[in-house]
């Protein structure tokens, strides 16, 4: 299984499981990477609250907006920027071409209405590459779908294990480039 992905809590470590790994895998293995990492903006104000999701490109290190949710009293106002994904899609398409290791952090359900985008990510999840990322844990036709692929193999990562599980990851992914 060449798509090894991660899937867990909000905020439990998902994403520094990743950076361990990779730090890991740069010092024993000359690796062109590509595809992208999430990022996650907060920021308070007085009366409301907003949270700003985003990828960053591994290979030119653009930025795309892909969600914000502003908390007004309490109500969530979510607004998708589903053209940020298909925007993003030649970009993944030419990382698939060009890299020995793709970078998917994080697959969710945002992108469920990015057509383009979806496209690359199938080719990117059926290509021989190796995939390293994160799946989040939704229940929603893309998650799924990844989800239920038979070439995925799923690792839960929770407060009790997060300390140590890299090392297993670590040596999944180093099979996979030996």
């Amino acid at each position: 299984m060449k798509n090894i992905l991660l899937t867990g809590e909000v905020q439990v470590g998902k994403s520094t499981v990743i950076q361990k790994v990779l730090d890991m895998l740069k010092k024993d293995y000359d690796l062109k990477i590509g595809g992208y990492r999430g990022t996650r903006v907060l920021i308070e104000e007085e009366n409301k609250t907003i949270l700003r999701f985003g990828m960053n490109s591994l290979s030119d290190n653009s930025s795309y907006k892909v969600l914000q949710n502003e908390i007004i009293d309490g109500k969530n106002n979510v607004t998708i920027y589903s053209e940020s994904f298909d925007e993003y899609a030649p970009k993944l398409k030419a990382d698939l071409e060009n890299c020995n290791l793709i970078i998917l952090d994080e697959i969710g359900f945002a992108e469920s209405n990015s057509p383009k985008y979806l496209d690359v990510l199938n080719q990117v999840l059926d290509s021989d590459k190796v995939v390293f990322g994160v799946l989040k844990k939704w229940d929603c036709p893309v998650v799924n779908g990844v989800r239920d692929r038979q070439d995925v193999t799923l690792f839960n990562i929770d407060e009790d294990n997060r300390d140590y599980i890299y090392n297993e990851i670590y040596l999944t992914l180093r099979d996979l480039f030996m």
